[in-house]
């Protein structure tokens, strides 16, 4: 673990209008106010149990003091969060409850000992104590009834919902995979290549995978192909355009063998073209 100012630690605190000891017990009640489907021993030194919440948080815990009316005190065994890189931010930290007393009432102080804000957790979480310790153990300490997560198919209390939002900002998202080559396998792959690179791109001279604005065409050997595509619609290539009269006169100056010329559709204009392999190509200008 990092070594940081025992000041970044954190905390907070709340006044309560019931005794040290009702707030001690409390405290104790973890099914009461953080989570009802906490497993294990809470109330007992030595005792230990595992919180969790859906897929998100899930955490092992063993009670290291209880003093009653004064103080309880946790060790985090072993924790996961599926929203951080790193899963080793909460193992070893301390969670303290301090209590005294305050005019007739109690004072509770919170602190996680380790939950600084170095650590890529930590807006997710002191967001989620603000709402389980300031509110729903505050709520079981006065009322009696706290806002627990509540057991697997039931509604996450309010206090989740910001803390959701933070979540959702930092949990790596998935990055659609972006295309960059199509080979098209052929017997007689010289040929083919000649024809797209005059067809389509007849300013490269280059060798190699031709260059079609980013999006490389490679061109290959293959002996396991008949000479024609038996099934070109599985497969087209398709060309969107911004100017689908000028590209359609380009092709016909170039000769190319169209399947369709261009036709009318709901979403825009298009047009279908054969090269010699029998592979289908398509120009579209979208509307």
């Amino acid at each position: 673990m990092m070594q940081v100012d025992a000041k970044q630690n954190f905390t907070t605190a709340f006044l309560v209008d019931r005794t040290p000891q009702e707030t001690f017990e409390a405290i104790v009640n973890v099914r009461g106010w953080w989570s009802e489907d906490a497993e294990g021993v809470t109330d007992q030194v030595g005792g230990e149990f595992v919180h969790r919440y859906q897929d998100v948080h899930r955490c092992k815990i063993r009670v290291t003091e209880l003093v009653p009316g004064r103080k309880v005190a946790w060790l985090v065994l072993d924790n996961y969060f599926n929203f951080i890189e790193d899963q080793a931010e909460w193992k070893g930290t301390e969670i303290v409850f301090e209590i005294s007393e305050n005019d007739g009432g109690a004072e509770v102080r919170f602190t996680h000992v380790g939950l600084v804000p170095q650590y890529e957790c930590y807006d997710v979480c002191a967001n989620a104590w603000g709402g389980y310790i300031g509110g729903s153990l505050r709520n079981l300490i006065n009322t009696g009834v706290g806002q627990p997560n509540p057991k697997e198919g039931g509604n996450a209390p309010a206090h989740q919902d910001a803390a959701s939002v933070l979540r959702a900002e930092r949990s790596p998202q998935a990055v659609a995979l972006k295309p960059g080559s199509i080979l098209l396998g052929s017997t007689r792959p010289a040929e083919l290549r000649d024809w797209y690179r005059s067809t389509l791109a007849p300013e490269y001279t280059g060798e190699g995978p031709i260059d079609l604005g980013g999006f490389l065409l490679v061109i290959d050997q293959r002996d396991d192909l008949g000479t024609k595509n038996n099934e070109p619609g599985r497969m087209i290539l398709n060309f969107h355009v911004e100017d689908f009269d000028a590209i359609e006169a380009r092709l016909q100056a170039a000769d190319v063998d169209w399947l369709a010329p261009g036709e009318d559709r709901p979403s825009g204009r298009f047009g279908t073209f054969v090269d010699p392999d029998g592979n289908y190509l398509q120009i579209i200008q979208f509307k």
